[in-house]
């Protein structure tokens, strides 16, 4: 959504300007998937949202909508936690989402503490 984002602010501005995607469909990680049947069990249109789980600012053009469809929720959230789902709708284990979220934390300063160098 940032290189939409970008192209409508050229778009706006007059700007002349090609728009490249790394995938067939516009969006980046943003995809909407049909979910896979788990034990024999087929729900029918079933569909699950891929990436972007977050909506930056009330000037956001999806905020509205997201609004209108009583979407928006005021928990507040940290890095890791929540439940993750395959697309076969298998849930994930939270112990190895810990793990993978503290390995990526480390990965993370590693690529900071080398940044600064």
């Amino acid at each position: 959504m940032a290189g939409l984002g970008a192209a409508k602010a050229l778009r706006t501005s007059g700007k002349t300007f090609a728009l490249l995607e790394a995938q067939s469909i516009p969006g980046g990680r943003i995809s909407t998937v049909p979910m896979k049947a788990q034990a024999g069990v087929e729900r029918e249109g079933a569909r699950i949202d891929a990436g972007a789980q977050w909506l930056h600012g009330r000037q956001n053009d999806l905020h509205g909508i997201a609004v209108e469809n009583d979407l928006l929720r005021e928990e507040l959230s940290e890095e890791g936690l929540g439940d993750y789902l395959r697309d076969d709708r298998y849930r994930i284990d939270d112990f190895l989402v810990q793990k993978v979220d503290f390995l990526v934390g480390q990965i993370l300063e590693e690529c900071e503490g080398f940044a600064k160098k």
